[in-house]
């Protein structure tokens, strides 16, 4: 169970969660690390030099069998402190599974830092809030920020992210401060990227980035 690993400490832990398929609601009221087994390794075989070349997927990152594999699963920040900072590396993302980081405490910081992950169909989930006491549904896969926040600042990084198709409207959705896109692949998606709110935030000192 990745929750029992996570609340067995109060220091920053770095969780390593081998290859399987996982089915949980990861609430994360704190900073940590969190590895799937293929960490550190590019899904993606980049084509920086050719922008209109698809990119082909890392046959490392190509065995289901050998990946770390959420279903059913929404990564749920909502910081107890006024600085968090969450990294997930190396998973698969699978269906009603995302990033939500919908927190309303104000002068705080949250970093969200996606890296090296696959999107297999992801998003569309749902998980439970503690800080507002209901049920929450995703239509995308990752959602940031509330419209009436003013002083709680939301940073996204989504780096060497793969994306071939998703079920949902939307991949990204929310009122980001920052976002950065960095090695993405999002090939094959006939749905919008972005809502509205992203196309026009609303946000503090709203940045984007993508290389």
């Amino acid at each position: 169970n990745i929750s029992d690993v996570f609340a067995a400490t109060n220091e920053t832990p770095t969780v390593l969660i081998p290859a399987g398929e996982y089915t949980e609601q990861l609430y994360i009221p704190r900073s940590v690390v969190l590895l799937g087994a293929k960490h550190g390794i590019n899904p993606n075989i980049p084509q920086f030099e050719n922008p209109d070349t698809e990119w082909e997927i890392n046959p490392e990152r190509n065995q289901p069998d050998q990946e770390t594999v959420l279903k059913n699963t929404v990564i749920n920040v909502e910081p107890e402190g006024d600085k968090v900072v969450v990294i997930a590396d190396g998973f698969t993302l699978g269906e009603k599974s995302g990033v939500a980081d919908k927190s309303k405490k104000e002068n705080s910081y949250t970093t969200v830092s996606i890296e090296n992950c696959i999107s297999d169909n992801a998003g569309g989930g749902s998980y439970y809030s503690k800080e507002t006491g209901a049920d929450a549904v995703m239509n995308t896969i990752f959602t940031v920020g509330n419209q009436d926040q003013t002083n709680s600042h939301k940073t996204t990084r989504i780096i060497n992210f793969r994306m071939e198709k998703h079920l949902t409207m939307m991949a990204f959705t929310g009122y980001y401060e920052h976002i950065t896109f960095d090695g993405c692949y999002f090939g094959n998606n006939g749905n919008f990227l972005f809502s509205n709110e992203v196309a026009a935030p609303k946000g503090l000192n709203f940045d984007f980035e993508m290389f």
